[in-house]
């Protein structure tokens, strides 16, 4: 049950007011049927009591002689005591609530009533007959006591059956005003429970509502809401920017009279998301009544009130004229970008067929005449030995080791500028089988010399075969060349710890070393950290490996101490 509901609340006062006038009517009928009742056996009591005193005083008459004298006769008092014995008979007769006085009084009587009858009308009555009616008479008064004992003790009875009726009815009562009590406390209780929740409810739609409005007043986008009328109900501070509405008052205006200018297509998305859908764009061009362009990203969607109906529309939009701007810049950039791009591609290939053409040109332009010197200086030194001293001797070996050397750097000038041009045929290569070939012709070369070479079963790769066969020949080369002074020389192949997808290899000796101050010039074309009388070389190797590495998309560096060796590390794709 709610006791908030007022129309059952009425209903149940009623029923309650209806209960206490059902009750109220018990008490009056048992109080009417109280008073009737008490009234008869009041008037049942008198009349036993007349009957008693008649039949005394007629008993006391019909005994004297019937010329005493007194007040009445033999024959009235005869007369009384048979009207006392008729009212007694006719009570006891009509009594119900003790029906052994009944039964004790009828023979009583029908006795009394026979010794009266021999009573002769005159003279002297007869001691005998005294005696006999004087017995009949004290019998039929005890037992007519016992009557009007029988009658009193049923008033006295139905006075406590009374009072009892009473006080239940009076119980009832009090139970009756106290459910009315407690209904009426409780529905008032409840009713000011109700008033509290629904003030409070109120009082929280309205925080809600100051928050949801602050929320959209303060929206770092362009928010506005709409009812189904397409009127406004709230707009977010950064609407009011957008769009140039600060100053005007807009809330209950109709959006399409702010801006008569509104297109049909933009009519029709309200009227979509009016009946439901959800629209959105990332871009898309509004032309202003000015004629400017702006470029929007937006989302209209509807909102719903009572019962999930559909109040109306929420439109979400953002300026993205700038960030437009910004794509069509970059697209404009990106696309100078490809000229440039493709220009700049054509200057290469222009550049590297003059590259090929210049080696070209040194391979036979230089040679040539590198040959002829280096000829005629060694024919001077066969045939002419004898006319030159020691001291001319020794210019000319320089002059022919200077030719050999210069001949070797355009070699490997040569070969530099064939790794940047050659074409890349990747595929797996074991690094290990390389090795093992390049330090097997190494020490055949030096068959006296002892070189503990470390080699991994296997070491896959993934990379140009020919090109990695020219990387490890160089790094393989020098770790054979930094450990010709070492007594117990050692050259390793091995890997390290690596991302997914890609491996880090090194070679590592116990050579010569380096200091590592000068390990950013290592990589670069003709830099050496030792002199050719200590190790002979001509710096282009470190950069050809180099070269190699960053073809293949890896890195290299070294680690080196001066007297300890030094690792070289590359990184490779793995295979």
């Amino acid at each position: 049950m709610n006791p908030t509901d007022p129309h059952r609340f009425r209903r149940n006062i009623l029923a309650l007011l209806a209960a206490g006038l059902l009750v109220a009517g018990v008490v009056v009928g048992l109080h009417f049927y109280q008073e009737r009742t008490e009234a008869a056996l009041t008037r049942q009591a008198q009349r036993i009591r007349q009957a008693r005193v008649d039949m005394a005083e007629g008993f006391l008459h019909a005994l004297m002689p019937a010329d005493s004298g007194a007040p009445f006769e033999r024959g009235r008092g005869i007369a009384l005591l048979e009207q006392g014995m008729d009212s007694l008979e006719a009570i006891a007769t009509r009594w119900t609530e003790d029906q052994r006085s009944v039964r004790d009084l009828g023979p009583d009587l029908l006795q009394l009533r026979r010794q009266l009858s021999a009573v002769p009308e005159v003279g002297p009555v007869p001691v005998k007959t005294q005696i006999a009616l004087r017995i009949a008479f004290h019998q039929v008064q005890k037992q007519s006591e016992q009557l009007d004992d029988a009658v009193q003790a049923a008033r006295t009875r139905q006075m406590a059956t009374q009072d009892r009726l009473y006080l239940l009815v009076l119980a009832l009562s009090a139970l009756l005003m106290a459910a009315m009590a407690l209904l009426v406390y409780v529905s008032d209780t409840r009713r000011s429970l109700a008033d509290v929740r629904r003030m409070a409810a109120e009082e929280e739609l309205r925080k809600n509502e100051t928050r949801l409005r602050l929320l959209v007043e303060h929206a770092p986008a362009a928010l506005a809401m709409f009812d189904k009328d397409m009127r406004y109900v709230t707009a977010s501070r950064r609407w009011l920017d957008d769009y140039g509405l600060h100053g005007q008052e807009i809330i209950g205006r109709s959006h399409y009279a702010v801006f008569p200018e509104i297109s049909a297509d933009w009519k029709d998305v309200h009227r979509r998301a009016l009946a439901g859908e959800v629209v959105h764009r990332e871009q898309d061009q509004f032309v202003r009544a000015d004629g400017s362009v702006q470029w929007l990203r937006w989302e209209v969607r509807p909102w719903r009130g009572e019962g999930d109906q559909i109040g109306g529309i929420v439109v979400f939009t953002e300026d993205v004229t700038e960030q437009k701007r910004g794509e069509d810049e970059i697209h404009r950039l990106n696309l100078e970008l490809e000229r440039r791009v493709e220009q700049r591609t054509a200057e290469l290939i222009s550049a590297n067929k003059e590259i090929e053409a210049f080696s070209y040109s040194v391979s036979h332009d230089l040679r040539a005449p590198l040959r002829a010197i280096d000829g005629f200086l060694r024919i001077i030194l066969e045939e002419q030995a004898d006319r030159l001293d020691e001291t001319g001797k020794g210019y000319l070996k320089r002059v022919v080791a200077a030719a050999d050397k210069m001949a070797q750097l355009i070699d490997d000038l040569l070969n530099l500028a064939k790794i940047n041009r050659a074409e890349l045929t990747r595929q797996p290569t074991d690094l290990a089988a390389v090795a093992r070939a390049i330090l097997g012709e190494l020490a055949s070369h030096e068959p006296g010399r002892r070189v503990d070479c470390v080699v991994p079963d296997s070491l896959q790769v993934s990379g140009d075969p020919r090109l990695l066969g020219v990387l490890l020949q160089n790094l393989l080369g020098n770790a054979w060349k930094f450990t010709a002074k070492q007594a117990s020389a050692r050259i390793e192949l091995g890997t390290a710890p690596a991302p997914e997808g890609r491996r880090i290899c090194f070679v590592r000796d116990n050579g010569a070393g380096f200091d590592m101050a000068y390990a950013h010039k290592l990589f670069k074309a003709f830099q050496r950290l030792h002199h050719d009388h200590e190790f002979p070389g001509t710096g282009i190797g470190l950069a050809t490996v180099h070269r190699i590495v960053t073809r293949h998309g890896g890195r290299v560096w070294m680690e080196s101490k001066v007297g300890e060796g030094t690792t070289c590390f590359f990184e490779l794709p793995a295979a």
